[in-house]
């Protein structure tokens, strides 16, 4: 009897728990400021890409603010989950042996990071080259929101003199969506730095703690953040909101041309490629939410001048916005960002382009002995 008397005395504990933890949840949440609100007990958004924010970021653990760049992972959160590096960079060999390598360097952004969404075009073109019978080594560059100007930046942090790929092929076009060197997601990353990502279990509870602890702190960053809004709006509006696709048009075209100069200079061959999202092909995708009808409405206003400066420019630049046109089913996630099947079709157009593009000689010797 006593016995049972204990293990009911148990439950009951147990059970008065979860209420007052359920009535502190709801407190917090009602507490909390719309913005910074989360699903009541349990957060199913925690760790998603994207979210328009930091909290997305750090969940995905870019866990260096780069003075450069802006933000990035280091080699110690790459090498722990699975990725061999180099120069800083995720390397993805083949399985063949072969007397010399094809070596094709990867610059973009989410969409190009495998440290991002696994099972990406660029690890699909790996596999791709090693059915071919062809040895490649794919460094990948990417960072998941980096635009084209963070691009050209990594590229030139890179010792050139010591790294010279056979090609570099740049996947850009979605992150251009405001034309400066360090993309939009650059003061989530500064403001919110040492700021941890909401548990995924009673998440208002802990924000309304975070809150209690480090009013302080919370308040100052709201206030660098509010100030920091307003100039960056204001700049914009002053100088952007006139000709903004003319802005991130010349924007993209200089850092197109640059990386192209600085592969004619240093000897290999470099390919931009216009990559596909939603709204500026004939494909058309049906349910969108108002993150992505407003990404699709910026995209309208430049990509065309994109697609017309790589008509200008097909020696080095490859429009692809176009390859979906033909598909019914649900290709993209987002605005951008693509569902599994689809990755295997970028890897194939890539792939293609890179075999049969004149000019990229594929020698003999770096086809696979035991093809």
């Amino acid at each position: 009897m006593a016995y049972i008397n204990k293990f009911y005395g148990i439950i009951i504990l147990v059970i008065c728990c979860i209420v007052f933890i359920t009535i502190f949840e709801l407190i917090a949440y009602f507490s909390l400021p719309e913005n910074e609100r989360k699903p009541i007990l349990y957060n199913k958004e925690f760790n998603t890409y994207p979210a328009g924010g930091f909290e997305s970021l750090q969940a995905i653990e870019f866990d260096i603010i780069d003075p450069l760049l802006g933000w990035r992972m280091s080699d110690s959160i790459l090498c722990k989950k699975g990725f061999k590096t180099e120069f800083g960079n995720i390397v993805f060999h083949g399985n063949c042996n072969c007397a010399d390598t094809l070596v094709i360097y990867l610059s973009g952004g989410s969409t190009t990071d495998p440290a991002v969404i696994p099972q990406n075009w660029p690890t699909l073109l790996t596999k791709l080259f090693d059915s071919a019978g062809i040895c490649a080594k794919i460094i990948i560059g990417a960072v998941g929101g980096y635009n084209s100007g963070q691009e050209l930046l990594k590229l030139l942090s890179t010792d050139l003199r010591n790294f010279i790929p056979d090609i570099h092929l740049s996947y850009s076009g979605a992150n251009e969506i405001e034309p400066r060197f360090i993309s939009i997601f650059e003061q989530d990353f500064y403001i919110n730095c040492n700021k941890p990502v909401p548990p995924r279990y009673v998440p208002n509870l802990w924000i309304a703690l975070q809150h209690l602890f480090y009013l302080k702190d919370a308040r100052e960053h709201a206030k660098i953040n509010d100030y920091y809004k307003e100039i960056r709006d204001n700049y914009y509006n002053k100088n952007y909101n006139s000709n903004y696709a003319e802005q991130v048009f010349r924007f993209w075209a200089a850092n197109m041309n640059t990386m192209q100069a600085l592969a004619e200079h240093y000897g290999y061959r470099f390919i931009g490629i216009l990559q596909p999202v939603q709204g500026v092909s004939s494909y058309r995708q049906i349910n969108q939410d108002g993150y992505v009808i407003d990404m699709i409405s910026q995209y309208k206003s430049y990509y065309p001048l994109l697609a017309q400066e790589c008509l200008r420019h097909p020696d080095f630049l490859v429009d692809m916005k176009n390859i979906f046109d033909q598909e019914t089913e649900p290709v993209f996630t987002d605005d951008c960002h693509l569902h599994p099947p689809f990755q295997q079709v970028v890897a194939y157009h890539i792939f293609n382009l890179i075999t049969n593009r004149p000019g990229i000689k594929i020698s003999d010797s770096m086809k696979c002995k035991q093809k």
